[in-house]
């Protein structure tokens, strides 16, 4: 027969071990291996979708790097043009699609001069080039967007500019 304090202390004994039996479950793991379990699961998850996540991340970037950058402004192309008596010089004679192109336009003759670049006036009625007279010593700077790709000539169009050869040229946009 036991005493009562030792049938209560048994008692609460016996209490404290049905208690860990309803956490060990019907595995008979203990929580603290049951929880390392959860954590070594959720760790391996987290790997798995990490290395799943990389050739997509990869992917994005290279197609970024090959994609054009379209908010970027267009470069602009200077080219000097000097018109003398004889003869109309032209740096350089060539310049790419898409690009703006300032023209800077020098009559360094002692007579009134005409410049013309290309047709005011193509198939839709759009500008392809531009007509500007230059008093002698005067200097203009015109800008144009190369949006036509091709041959536009240039001229001195005055009558007596029109019969010197080297008062005309081609200027390419390619």
């Amino acid at each position: 027969m036991l005493l009562p304090s030792a049938a209560r202390e048994k008692a609460h004994d016996h209490g404290r071990e049905s208690e860990e039996d309803a956490l060990r479950g019907s595995t008979g793991h203990r929580p603290l291996a049951r929880l390392t379990l959860v954590k070594w699961r959720l760790f391996g998850v987290g790997a798995a979708s990490t290395l799943a996540l990389i050739p997509a991340a990869l992917t994005s970037d290279a197609k970024s790097a090959v994609q054009p950058l379209t908010t970027a402004p267009p470069e602009v192309v200077t080219i000097k043009i000097m018109i003398t008596d004889n003869a109309i010089r032209m740096a350089p004679k060539s310049a790419p699609r898409g690009d703006i192109g300032r023209f800077i336009l020098v009559n360094s003759g002692q007579k009134p001069h005409t410049f013309a670049l290309g047709h005011q006036h193509r198939q839709t009625g759009s500008q392809t080039g531009f007509t500007r007279s230059l008093r002698p010593g005067e200097q203009h700077i015109l800008i144009l967007f190369l949006d036509y790709r091709g041959t536009l000539p240039y001229l001195g169009t005055l009558p007596t500019d029109r019969t010197k050869p080297a008062m005309k040229g081609t200027f390419r946009i390619t």
